[in-house]
């Protein structure tokens, strides 16, 4: 057997990319940004992986830029930009380079792998979510676009036609299938959710695809119909978003509060459940996860309606209805705890346990004096590379597995939340998190120079 040794090495680089700006007349300083990859690592490029994105947010630009210029659609207040990037790379060289853009960025709109025909592909159209570390009104309000498109793109029960009417003439007649999918990341949208950068994002997604990074990724799996929705979609998002303020507000508030009601009675379902699978030896522990389960989801729905404030524009009736409707989720969230107390009990007795109350253990009490906070080297997008480089040249290095929770830690990193608390958004987010892992995670950021600990 012949081995031979290979040494590979980064050498500087060019990243070619383009963007594009209508300006807002009003708010232009407040830029809404779309995202589509030219290109995946250096040269892989198909026509769904992505250039169905890049077609289909071209399409955007120039469908609002005509309906603007023919006066059909009243002039953006905001400004839209669209960036055609170097998957992920691109995006985040973009940023670093143009720090004053990336400062006015409010929420972005990243489309990759939009073109394929559902039924052909036996797939569905997703709106992946921000994850938990950035409630946002953003994923409610995209999703009441996409619900419309379905509702009016089908045939329903009684045979009556839901229109069909946007359809492409060379393309399917396909219903519009779609789901809302939780944040799994894999594209440009992790740079605006990075914890570095915080902007609101949402990614638009065909999946499963069959050809997916193969040499069948051609055009003739394209759906031109397909294509031609999405556009649709992206171009009222985008003039919905650009345009909204204090007017539309209480429209804002119902479908975030609506949405977010059927997400807390989820997840009242999912603490349930964790009591009624728990026995004798767990209840109390698993008691424990299940009541951070709740709360956790209920300062998500808060900071979510919280965030509809960038629209109210300091109008005082706009402000008051907001906080209105969070002071109901306050209400709501003493029944839901209240609830899953009773239902506690209950099992209690059923299992013959003495109740005991809620309190933390010494080694979380410990961890909820210490605050990992960014030194500068964390601040904008994570530099993976330089974290790589640095776990190299240092012995002893605290041992971790957070696997996919991992982005979410450093995410979860803002100088306010302690490590338990950290532990506690992650365990909501991904299942039980062990304490210890968090701990050694942030450890090891804080001997690479990423974070500095405070005690309180």
């Amino acid at each position: 057997m012949v081995r031979a040794i290979v040494k590979t090495q980064m050498v500087p680089y060019r990243e070619e990319m383009v963007a594009a700006l209508l300006p807002g007349k009003e708010l232009p300083e407040e830029e809404l940004v779309f995202t589509g990859h030219i290109f995946e690592g250096f040269a892989k490029q198909g026509a769904n992986d992505d250039a169905s994105g890049c077609v289909a947010i071209l399409e955007t630009a120039r469908v609002l830029k005509k309906l603007s210029d023919e006066g059909k659609i009243p002039p953006l207040r905001r400004s839209i930009r669209f960036l055609f990037v170097p998957e992920i790379s691109g995006t985040a060289a973009y940023i670093q380079k143009y720090p004053e853009i990336a400062r006015r960025f409010f929420a972005n709109i990243n489309e990759d792998m939009v073109g394929e025909a559902l039924i052909k592909n036996n797939a569905y159209f997703y709106i992946e979510r921000s994850p938990h570390s950035l409630p946002s009104y953003l994923g409610d309000i995209i999703e009441s676009f996409a619900e419309w498109m379905s509702d009016t793109q089908r045939i329903s029960l009684e045979g009556r036609s839901g229109e069909m009417n946007i359809v492409s003439p060379t393309g399917t007649r396909d219903p519009f299938y779609y789901r809302v999918a939780p944040f799994t990341g894999g594209s440009d949208h992790v740079v605006f959710i990075d914890g570095g950068v915080r902007v609101p994002a949402v990614m638009f997604i065909i999946w499963p695809d069959f050809w997916y990074h193969t040499s069948g990724d051609l055009p003739d799996k394209s759906d031109s119909t397909q294509l031609k929705r999405v556009v649709v979609l992206s171009t009222a998002s985008a003039l919905f978003l650009a345009n909204a303020g204090p007017g539309e507000v209480p429209a804002i508030i119902t479908e975030v509060s609506l949405r977010a009601q059927k997400r807390l009675a989820e997840e009242l379902k999912k603490a349930e459940m964790i009591l009624f699978r728990a026995n004798k030896n767990n209840l109390n522990e698993q008691r424990k996860e299940a009541v951070n389960l709740l709360e956790q989801a209920f300062k998500r729905e808060r900071e979510a309606l919280a965030s509809i404030r960038f629209f109210s524009r300091g109008d005082k009736s706009a402000e008051e209805r907001i906080n209105s409707r969070i002071r109901t989720f306050e209400t709501l969230k003493v029944a839901y705890l209240n609830s899953l107390e009773e239902l506690y009990r209950q099992r209690c007795l059923e299992l013959k346990i003495t109740p005991v109350r809620l309190a933390l253990t010494p080694e979380e009490v410990r961890l909820s004096r210490i605050i990992p906070v960014r030194t500068e080297k964390m601040k904008g997008y994570f530099n993976a590379q330089e974290f790589r480089e640095r776990m190299r040249e240092i012995k002893d290095l605290p041992a971790y597995n957070l696997g996919r929770a991992e982005f979410e830690a450093r995410n979860f990193i803002d100088g306010q939340r302690s490590i338990f608390e950290i532990r506690q958004a992650l365990a909501a987010e991904y299942g039980p998190i062990p304490l210890r892992q968090v701990e050694n995670f942030i450890l090891l950021l804080e001997k690479t120079g990423f974070v500095t600990l405070k005690k309180i």
